[in-house]
């Protein structure tokens, strides 16, 4: 006896297993593909899909020059009146010395009584911003780029200084040169603002940094 409509399965027509799995790995393959193509399309040809990425790097850019700012001991400024409490800009580029090693053997460079220490300086190079790194007057920098595609428009990079207070320590810097003035003026935060070019738009980013180490403020150039 046998149930009406029912088929013996040696005889129908369907997929055996081995053929639908190639068949799904087929179909797989064609979706990933879908999405690969439409996904660089948008990052092509959408603004906000390039503002992620270059967004991204901005922000990576920004953790390194955090970084290498914890370790600064005293800044160079353009000398302008400074009050504390307030902010006073640095436009263009940032100049310091810091221990970048944490070996006072390393570097030539001298702010106050410490000694070892590094002179770095942040600045705009074309569309890239660069970081240089001297170890003492007479030796050539190292040169990284933390960041590329700034825009060509604006003052791509720019910091600006919260004044803690005036201390009362004389500030030596670099190889003996010691600077007019007295007393250390100090900072606590920094304001660095980057300003990229995304296919002709523009992107800002600005974060505010603690000083922990409360660099002192020296008018004109940090070190000779």
């Amino acid at each position: 006896m046998s149930w009406p409509g029912k088929h013996d399965s040696d005889n129908s027509a369907g997929f055996t297993y081995a053929e639908m799995a190639f068949l799904l790995l087929v179909v797989a393959l064609f979706l990933v593909g879908i999405v690969w193509v439409v996904n660089a399309a948008i990052v092509k040809s959408h603004p906000l899909g390039k503002s992620d990425t270059a967004g991204r790097d901005a922000e990576r850019a920004l953790d390194k020059i955090e970084a290498l700012l914890k370790t600064a001991r005293v800044f160079a400024y353009d000398g302008r009146a400074l009050r504390p409490g307030l902010w006073t800009p640095q436009q263009g580029s940032l100049d310091f010395l810091g221990d970048l090693d944490g070996d006072s053997g390393t570097g030539s460079y001298r702010a106050g009584g410490e000694k070892g220490l590094e002179r770095v300086i942040i600045y705009r190079q074309d569309r890239s911003l660069v970081v240089s790194v001297k170890s003492s007057p007479a030796a050539p920098p190292s040169t990284v780029v933390l960041l590329k595609g700034l825009s060509p428009r604006d003052q791509a990079f720019s910091g600006s200084f919260r004044v803690a207070a005036s201390g009362a320590v004389k500030i030596t810097v670099g190889t003996g040169a010691a600077l007019a003035g007295t007393s250390a003026i100090r900072a606590d935060r920094i304001r660095v603002s980057i300003t990229t070019g995304v296919g002709g738009n523009r992107l800002l980013l600005d974060r505010q940094m603690g000083l922990p180490l409360t660099p002192a403020l020296a008018p004109g150039r940090a070190v000779p």
